[in-house]
């Protein structure tokens, strides 16, 4: 008798145990099931990364192999250039210098381009200060005929405070050249360079211009600033034409 119920006991006590055995393998499970979902969940937001990544990748070696072939036509382009520019600054040195022999060019404005005349430029500008849109129009195509555009338009900008607002017109009459009419003078020229100096890659945004020109356009750009009225009260067309010309600088250089 006393073995049948240490039987029963003990298999009491077993079933207790694998009853417990069943709630740790029901939980193991369970947990087994979150670390699965959430690993497997870890592994696809690593695997969208992964391509997020890669097609990153592949967009910038995209924009870096444009880059380099923007690049090598740049290159290319101030190679080209300065074989131009020495061909062109020689042809058109020649041709100024006939020009200057026959006392004559196509019109006045490309003679005085040709001649490198910042002066010239001045007392054309005030005889013609009416006619603007002529002015305008003629301006780039008389530019390119100069050797040098760039030095020749920074040559007659430095002329804004060496002139007393006179220049002598036709039979040595003297022609007032106002400040907003010297302002004007200046904006054409700065305005029609920029064309004339354009990269022929890039575009006017990014005209082609040594570096002592940038130097010379900063130089000039302080020379304003100082020569403007701080003592009184600064005219302000005086500032308007100062900050023009900055802007204009700015973009050649």
């Amino acid at each position: 008798m006393d073995t049948l119920e240490a039987r029963k006991q003990r298999l009491e006590e077993a079933f207790t145990a694998l009853d417990t055995q069943r709630v740790i393998l029901d939980k193991c499970t369970l947990q087994w099931r979150e670390l699965s979902g959430h690993y497997g969940s870890l592994e696809q937001s690593l695997d969208k990364k992964f391509e997020e990544l890669a097609e990153k990748e592949k967009t910038l070696e995209i924009k870096t192999k444009e880059m380099e072939e923007l690049l090598e036509k740049r290159e290319q382009s101030i190679e080209d250039n300065e074989k131009n520019y020495i061909a062109r600054a020689e042809e058109q040195k020649k041709s100024a210098l006939e020009a200057i022999e026959k006392g004559k060019g196509e019109s006045e404005l490309k003679f005085l381009c040709q001649k490198m005349d910042a002066e010239g430029l001045w007392k054309y500008m005030a005889e013609h200060r009416r006619d603007v849109q002529a002015v305008r129009t003629e301006l780039p195509a008389a530019l390119e005929c100069a050797v040098d555009p760039a030095r020749l338009v920074l040559e007659f900008i430095e002329g804004f405070y060496g002139k007393n607002g006179e220049e002598k017109g036709e039979n040595s009459k003297k022609v007032f050249l106002g400040l907003a009419d010297k302002r004007r003078a200046c904006s054409l020229l700065l305005e029609s360079v920029v064309s004339v100096l354009a990269d022929p890659v890039l575009g006017a945004d990014r005209p082609v211009v040594a570096e002592g020109f940038k130097q010379r356009a900063k130089v000039i750009a302080e020379e304003w600033r100082s020569k403007i009225d701080v003592e009184g009260d600064p005219k302000p067309l005086e500032v308007q034409a100062f900050f023009a010309a900055c802007g204009h600088l700015w973009n050649c250089a």
